[in-house]
C-alpha cells in the first residue's frame, strides 16, 4: 500500500489516503472484416493509449491532506476535486510507479457522489494522451506559368490538327487494304 497524489492542470493537488492497487496497461484494437465463411479477416492492429487504474481509499480523517477539512466535508472535497478534473489533464504521483509519476493523463472515471460512509473506496481511471495543437496556414493561389495562355503550354496545339492531302500512291494503298478487309469479312 502507498499514498497517491493527483496534481490537476491548475496546480491544485489531492492527496489520497491509501492506494490499494495501481496498474498500468495497454491494449490493441484489431481490425475486423467479416467474410462469408470462416474467421474475420484482420489487416492491422492499432495500439491504444496506456490506461492507469487506481484503487484507493479516502477517509474522513486523512493521513496527509493539503486542506484542513475533515469528516463529511473531506469526502465531499474529494468527490468535488475529481468531478472538477474529469476529462482534464493531470499528473499521478506515487512512489510505487517506476518513474514516480505519470504525466499527460486524463481522468476518465471518477465517482459523482458518495453515501453515508466513514471512508470512500474509489476506482479511478486515467488514460495517457499526447496533446497536439492545430494551426491553419493560408496558402495563396498558384499563379499561372509565364507565357501560358489557356490550359496548354506554349507550342502544344490542341483540338484540330493540320492534315496533308495523301498522294495518289498512298490513297491506292489505303483502298486496297480496305478492299482486302471487306473481302475477308464476306468470306471471299
Amino acid at each position: 500500500m502507498s499514498t497517491t497524489t493527483i496534481e490537476a492542470e491548475d496546480g491544485t493537488t489531492l492527496a489520497l489516503d491509501v492506494t490499494l492497487a495501481i496498474s498500468r496497461s495497454r491494449s490493441a484494437v484489431v481490425t475486423q472484416h467479416p467474410v462469408e465463411q470462416g474467421a474475420a479477416v484482420a489487416d492491422h492492429a492499432q495500439v491504444q493509449s496506456a490506461v492507469v487504474t487506481l484503487s484507493v481509499v479516502v477517509s474522513k480523517t486523512p493521513f496527509e491532506s493539503t486542506s484542513s477539512t475533515g469528516g463529511d466535508e473531506r469526502l465531499r472535497e474529494v468527490v468535488d476535486f475529481l468531478q472538477a478534473n474529469l476529462g482534464k489533464p493531470c499528473t499521478v504521483i506515487d512512489s510505487t510507479i517506476p518513474e514516480g509519476r505519470v504525466e499527460n493523463v486524463v481522468l476518465t472515471r471518477a465517482p459523482e457522489s458518495y453515501g453515508v460512509v466513514k471512508r470512500l473506496g474509489l476506482d479511478l481511471e486515467f488514460v495517457e494522451v499526447r496533446f497536439a495543437s492545430v494551426s491553419s496556414v493560408e496558402i495563396p493561389p498558384r499563379a499561372p506559368a509565364q507565357g501560358a495562355q489557356g490550359g496548354s503550354p506554349d507550342g502544344v496545339e490542341s483540338g484540330e490538327q493540320p492534315t496533308e492531302e495523301a498522294t495518289e500512291q498512298e490513297a491506292e494503298t489505303s483502298r486496297s487494304v480496305l478492299r482486302a478487309g471487306v473481302d475477308k469479312l464476306r468470306g471471299a
